[in-house]
């Protein structure tokens, strides 16, 4: 019986023509469709416009579109690129070798989207502007320049400069020319800034977040000489850019100032904390319900009252970071000691309101009138 099947030699040859066609047709869709994208080359300093596209290159872990853009950059600059325009973007930088350096966080409340690096060798870096996903698309521009750097070295206030941390500790020698107070700045997008000053006779200072959200603070007193600085990262841990500004304000006036010794009852004195705790004594002469309140915007609050076998202390029990102690206290002396959560320094506010107790039997009842 004849077969109907053709012969094997021929359904094979028919099989790699289609074959053939359909990667033709596919071929030439596609360079109709996804050209093959230009890598742009540009100069630091330049401002370079884009616009992310369905036809741009496709990262395929998160379906975002993205464009590259080379730029020939020497070693030891510190370079900094900012992502602006209608694009929700992000950024990401890859060195001479292919190796990814950094990218940019992906926080939609940040705008203008900024990214900085210091430079490791000479040679051909390469940008890449993304969408921050799927959806993101639109046009861009890309601005880059290079920062002025000072990692160390002698410094005399007041000064600002711009710094960059990579684990190590940076060092400087402040020369304060006129005693006077001061206020120390280290800001930081990429890094929890922390402050170290350290002069004559043992002066220690130290401060952590006393700044705006993870940046610190140091407000002081100085008198003029030679000091230490130190600017790193807190704990240790952290890379990036931050600035560094010391600037000088007005004195505070001594006539204002009340630090330590006795206090009396109901009353509002200002001090001035250097790093180390401050004593305050307040002597009951009867029962009392006692409200004592210390307050600073230039560092965390911390309070302590030691007396009449009580020890007594808090942080934050005030509004923000000021600190309140509540407290049924029996008549005798009692110590406050002012005081900072882990660091800082600056000015503040020690207050005490009392009002008696009247319940003989002790349920802590206090007057409805606090004195004022």
């Amino acid at each position: 019986m004849a077969s109907l099947l053709p012969a094997r030699p021929l359904f094979i040859g028919l099989m790699l023509a289609v074959a053939s066609i359909t990667a033709s047709f596919t071929t030439s869709h596609a360079a109709e469709t996804s050209p093959a994208p230009a890598h742009n080359a540009a100069t630091l300093g330049e401002r370079l416009l884009g616009e992310i596209t369905s036809a741009d290159e496709l990262n395929g872990n998160d379906g975002s579109f993205y464009q590259r853009h080379h730029l020939a950059l020497e070693a030891g600059s510190l370079v900094e690129f900012e992502l602006g325009g209608a694009l929700r973007g992000s950024l990401s930088l890859f060195g001479p070798s292919g190796q990814w350096l950094t990218a940019t966080h992906d926080d939609p409340e940040e705008a203008p989207v900024r990214l900085r690096q210091r430079i490791g060798e000479d040679g051909d870096y390469l940008v890449v502007v993304s969408g921050r996903d799927a959806r993101s698309f639109g046009p861009y521009f890309l601005d880059s320049r290079q920062l002025e750097m000072l990692d160390g070295g002698t410094i005399t206030a007041p000064v600002e400069l711009t710094g960059w941390l990579d684990g190590i500790d940076n060092r400087y020698q402040l020369q304060i020319e006129e005693a006077g107070l001061y206020i120390i700045n280290m800001r930081s997008q990429d890094l929890d800034a922390f402050l170290e000053l350290t002069g004559p006779e043992g002066f220690a200072l130290s401060d952590d977040d006393s700044g705006h959200g993870l940046d610190a603070r140091l407000t002081t007193l100085l008198d003029a000489g030679e000091y230490t600085l130190v600017a790193r990262a807190s704990h240790g841990y952290g890379q990036g850019v931050y600035s560094l500004d010391i600037s000088a304000q007005a004195m505070p006036d001594d006539n204002d100032m009340h630090n330590g010794g006795p206090l009396a009852l109901d009353t509002r004195v200002s001090g001035w904390f250097h790093g180390k705790e401050i004593d305050y004594q307040i002597t009951l002469s009867e029962r009392l319900e006692v409200v004592i309140d210390m307050q600073s915007a230039d560092f965390d609050s911390y309070l302590t009252l030691v007396g009449d076998d009580i020890m007594l202390s808090d942080d934050d029990g005030g509004d923000g970071l000021d600190a309140r102690i509540e407290a049924l206290l029996e008549p005798g002396q009692y110590t406050i000691r002012a005081g900072s959560f882990g660091s800082g320094s600056g000015r503040f506010s020690l207050s005490t309101r009392t009002s008696a107790v009247t319940d003989e039997g002790g349920d802590n009842a206090l007057q409805s009138m606090l004195r004022p």
